[in-house]
């Protein structure tokens, strides 16, 4: 399920490359500025960001229980990521998975 083809992975590096942004407040436009990271909002990219998170997860119970007895590990839109987790060394042990997962697709955390 989660296996890119070459063209798929060359596509999207040239969808990102040299991507610009700038911003709309009131009708007027700020200066053009470079994107350095992140995913676009509705991104087929937050398939990798679904990739990751079920990698870090996948034999590990970092998980809570939530609302009639299904189980939470995290909450995510696009590239943002928000782990959850009562225990702080459980907690930090699943930022160590992402950590781990997202590096061997190219991703890096930023906290």
């Amino acid at each position: 399920m989660y296996g890119f083809p070459e063209q798929i992975i060359s596509i999207l590096q040239n969808l990102y490359q040299d991507s610009k942004c700038a911003v709309r407040t009131n009708g007027d436009i700020s200066e053009w500025f470079n994107v350095l990271t992140c995913a676009r909002q509705g991104c087929i990219l937050s398939v990798v960001m679904d990739w990751v998170m079920r990698q870090s997860t996948i034999s590990r119970d970092f998980d809570l229980i939530w609302v009639a007895g299904t189980r939470l590990t995290d909450l995510d839109f696009a590239d943002d990521v928000v782990l959850i987790n009562s225990d702080v060394k459980r907690l930090q042990q699943l930022t160590t998975a992402v950590e781990q997962e997202a590096s061997k697709v190219g991703l890096s955390v930023n906290g």
